[in-house]
């Protein structure tokens, strides 16, 4: 009894696998598993790299966004220089910058409102 695996075509193809693998690569040295490695060190390096890239990527887009908010409100646009101090304080919570310039935006909105209509709010 012969099975499918073990026909003449199917023995064939196998031989053409086998002849087509790729060589093993084997590490040697430092590369090993258990020991320190150039590669792990380079990882390091790249991770290092990322976290200060989304650093200054935040500082910058916080800066972006609190000179938006400069020319919302020389327009007079309180709305969008809302918006923009709202999403600088998302993106640094800790800028102090940032939080008072949307307390006081918030607090000239408050008593605009409420002298608008002659109450409180």
């Amino acid at each position: 009894m012969t099975f499918w695996f073990d026909s003449p075509s199917s023995r064939a193809r196998q031989n053409t696998l086998m002849a087509t693998r790729v060589p093993r690569v084997e590490c040697h040295g430092d590369a090993s598993p258990g020991g320190s490695s150039s590669g792990q060190v380079q990882a390091i390096a790249i991770s290092l790299v990322s976290i200060l890239s989304v650093r200054g990527y935040r500082g910058w887009r916080v800066e972006k966004e609190l000179s938006a908010t400069q020319t919302y409100l020389q327009q007079r646009d309180n709305r969008n220089a809302l918006l923009s101090l709202k999403r600088a304080v998302l993106l640094r919570p800790d800028n102090l910058e940032a939080r008072r310039a949307l307390a006081s935006l918030l607090e000239e909105t408050a008593s605009s409102k409420r002298s608008f209509t002659g109450g409180s709010l």
